[in-house]
């Protein structure tokens, strides 16, 4: 059964691929500029105008340090503290012409346990973007990620850090901080943009999104999971009116296949059609909502096993219910705030099937002067099985960084981050988790310029 469900999952793959390069093909033909927005809210570089990758240039970097961590084992019943060592390189490049743009971004690190060595780690970020302006109508878009990782300890909290500019109803639910495990991860967004009129554009996008989870230990008392496998395949479709210079609305049509397959498989389709209305207030401050019905489809074969014991769930489900979003942004010369909120169908992190879920993110940076600058970030993420499972899942995660610039070249960041978790409709309370980590790590950076 699990091989049919994999191959069938492929299958669907090289269809839908070959039904989007037939869109792109068809709407080809092409002629003044496409409006700077994307349906579905592109979420916006949070760097300082000095510290943005817009420009044509070559940056390398390297950043070192330590501190402590309070459950190295991320096993709440059994702490485990221990201080931790950090080495993470990395490289960016950017380019911009008159029709085409890329960037491309890879870092991998080390996490070093002083007494704890069998839990060093290995991660590794690369990802990137393309972007071809074929005619003064018709833009393509390529973003593409690859992670490797056990935790997302260290990615970054310095001016020069890179954010994959996803959009929101793309982004991935987040990767639950326990049970511990391998992750590897992949992240495919291709969008065309034709503009109709000076007011007016259409859309068309493909997402798929791969996440392999390795000895993944789904209970406590049970042996782990070999491989988990969570794949997402996404396409959607927008129109976009421009009804002033500071106001666009539209609709979207997504269309989403979620399958997992681990201890158990199980399949989901999603289908929405969305209102969505953007305000550009000024230059530096934009709102965006959307919102509209949701119909989802689901089937498991199986019981999912969490928390050490078998949990039952429906072999199939069919259910109607309201999805949408919110992202709020101001980008001040010395300030920046960034709020999102999001209710919709996802995948569940690698542990769950997918499920519904409310994301919710705040992201606040200051400038104090041209050398200090802080950082305070917090998210709440929560799922919930299709009913009437009754299980969920919530993750708080908290983070608060300083930066100071000692140099041209060098930056000194103090960083405390707080991860906490638990699971609904469970009675082990093993796979909770509440974790605190503090840095001090010092970056050095260099950039050089491309040349056009």
């Amino acid at each position: 059964m699990r091989k049919r469900f994999l191959k069938y999952a492929m299958m669907r793959k090289v269809i839908q691929v070959a039904l989007f390069m037939a869109t792109v093909a068809a709407v080809a033909g092409a002629q003044s500029q496409p409006p700077p927005l994307e349906a579905g809210g592109k979420l916006p570089n949070v760097a300082f105008g000095p510290d943005l990758m817009n420009e044509n240039k070559l940056q390398i970097g390297v950043r070192a340090g330590g501190g402590y961590d309070d459950d190295v084992a991320t096993k709440n019943g059994s702490r485990q503290g221990d201080f931790i060592y950090l080495l993470r390189p990395s490289i960016h490049m950017a380019e911009s012409r008159d029709q085409i743009q890329w960037s491309l971004f890879e870092s991998p690190g080390l996490i070093l346990k002083q007494n704890y060595s069998q839990r060093d780690q290995f991660q590794n970020d690369l990802s990137g973007g393309f972007q071809y302006r074929a005619t003064p109508h018709l833009t393509l878009e390529l973003r593409e990620g690859f992670f490797v990782f056990t935790h997302l300890d260290f990615l970054g909290t310095g001016p020069q850090s890179f954010v994959p500019e996803l959009n929101l109803v793309d982004q991935p639910a987040v990767v639950t901080t326990n049970p511990s495990g391998t992750y590897l991860s992949t992240h495919t967004t291709i969008n065309v943009s034709y503009e109709l009129s000076s007011r007016s554009s259409v859309e068309v996008s493909g997402v798929f999104y791969n996440l392999n989870v390795s000895k993944l230990a789904l209970a406590s008392n049970k042996p782990v999971v070999p491989n988990s496998l969570t794949q997402a395949a996404e396409g959607r479709a927008a129109y976009l009116y421009r009804l002033t210079p500071h106001q666009t609305v539209g609709v979207m049509y997504l269309l989403q296949d979620i399958l997992f397959d681990g201890d158990h498989v199980s399949r989901a389709l999603g289908s929405t059609v969305y209102y969505f209305h953007t305000i550009e207030f000024t230059p530096r401050l934009s709102l965006e909502l959307f919102a509209g019905p949701e119909r989802v489809t689901a089937t498991n074969k199986g019981q999912l096993q969490l928390g050490g014991s078998p949990v039952p769930l429906p072999s199939s489900t069919d259910w109607i219910t309201p999805a949408g979003g919110a992202s709020f942004l101001f980008h001040g010369s010395d300030t920046i705030f960034r709020a999102t909120f999001r209710r919709q169908l996802r995948d569940g992190g690698g542990v769950l099937p997918a499920a519904m879920g409310n994301d919710t993110s705040l992201f606040l940076r200051r400038r104090l002067s041209p050398s200090w600058a802080v950082s305070l970030t917090a998210g709440y993420w929560d799922a919930s099985l299709v009913k009437p499972s009754g299980i969920g899942q919530r993750v708080f995660a908290g983070r608060a960084a300083i930066s100071h610039q000692l140099g041209e070249k060098f930056w000194l960041h103090f960083q405390y981050t707080r991860q906490q978790e638990n699971f609904a409709g469970i009675a082990s309370r093993a796979l909770e988790t509440k974790r605190n980590v503090g840095l001090i790590t010092l970056e050095y950076v260099f950039s050089h310029p491309l040349g056009r």
